[in-house]
């Protein structure tokens, strides 16, 4: 399916015949037909195929949180060790604080203030 070729060919026919725009009413139907088709029919034939090739396989939310809870205190502690994630909060605070620091001492305006309005609000994140 595709309905971009049909803009081409339509448009000679029209001038060519000398016929008004009232030919794309006659086509609306086949084109509204055709994308309702794709989508609901062609799609879904071509994902349930492509799933059973892959052997993609259902699982309960049970199964899902099994898998991907962590419970053991040493893989959480090298994952995102607590020193640096707050060192990385305060690097964060900083380069922004000194951002905005910039930006109202070399641009007096509005937007400065905006700016540094919004740094005060972005502290509680």
């Amino acid at each position: 399916m595709n309905l971009l070729p049909w803009g081409g060919p339509t448009a000679r026919a029209m001038s060519v015949l000398g016929v008004e725009a009232d030919i794309l009413a006659y086509l609306a139907p086949g084109m509204i037909l055709s994308v309702l088709y794709v989508i609901f029919f062609v799609a879904r034939s071509m994902g349930k195929k492509e799933r059973a090739r892959l052997g993609i396989q259902e699982l309960t939310e049970e199964e899902l949180n099994e898998l991907t809870t962590i419970s053991d205190p040493e893989v959480l502690e090298k994952r995102r060790p607590q020193k640096l994630r707050n060192q990385r909060y305060l690097n964060n605070r900083i380069n922004r604080l000194v951002g905005c620091w910039f930006i109202h001492q070399f641009n007096r305006s509005e937007t400065s203030c905006i700016i540094l309005s919004w740094y005060r609000f972005s502290l509680n994140d």
